[in-house]
């Protein structure tokens, strides 16, 4: 073998090991990683009312706080619990009429910084070292502090909990996908509106990007 095929070879070789190394594509795994974020996303007074009164609302809401229950109680840092916070200033300056989700949420009049509205959920508020981040749009990985608090810790692994599956689930998972984080939704702790869309949303769109797992599961793996 001529001198110049081994060093070729040898390269090849390195770049193999490196890339095994450095790249764990597995998202089957029967553990979570120690740098996961647990993502709990818009948990507030003026979102959670927006859901009908019905079953379904009771155990979206009884099965998110089992889930956050059993992430505090596991080994994984406070600061790897993440809740997104979305708000706006009176006059909603930061809302274009071209955009004809945030558009509606004026027009209600709710989620105003300060008002009792943005406040977050009674039985999902962080804890005094948990993390809080503000945000502006749908994705909570969008012009918001997450990035810099995933890339702070090393973090390439999220799981992600809240309302609404049309809206900041499917966002932030579409948009961290694309940027190669590993992704778990926790299918009974994320609801929508409309159920026929949240059952669709999870078996045939977001399944393409992410694990789909029950609260059952999850703890399994903490």
């Amino acid at each position: 073998m001529r001198v110049e095929q081994l060093i070729y070879l040898c390269f090849l070789a390195s770049i193999l090991v490196t890339v095994d190394t450095k790249c764990n594509c597995d998202s089957t795994s029967k553990k979570f990683p120690g740098s996961t974020a647990f993502l709990f996303l818009d948990y507030e007074v003026g979102i959670v009312g927006l859901l009908p009164n019905t079953p379904a609302t009771t155990s979206f809401l009884d099965k998110s706080l089992n889930w956050l229950e059993a992430v505090r109680a596991s080994e994984h840092g406070p600061t790897q619990i993440m809740f997104s916070h979305v708000e706006f200033r009176p006059g909603y300056p930061e809302v274009s009429c071209q955009n004809i989700q945030f558009s509606g949420i004026a027009q209600l009049n709710v989620i105003i910084e300060g008002s009792p509205t943005a406040e977050f959920y009674s039985t999902m508020q962080p804890a005094e070292n948990e993390i809080q981040f503000d945000k502006r749009r749908t994705s909570a990985a969008y012009n918001s502090d997450l990035l810099t608090l995933l890339d702070s810790q090393c973090i390439r692994t999220v799981v992600l909990t809240g309302l609404f599956t049309s809206g900041v689930v499917l966002a932030t998972t579409r948009q961290l996908a694309d940027m190669d984080f590993t992704i778990y939704i926790i299918q009974d702790a994320v609801i929508d509106p409309n159920s026929t869309v949240n059952e669709v949303l999870l078996d045939s769109v977001l399944s393409s990007q992410a694990t789909i797992l029950t609260v059952a599961e999850a703890k399994k793996m903490l």
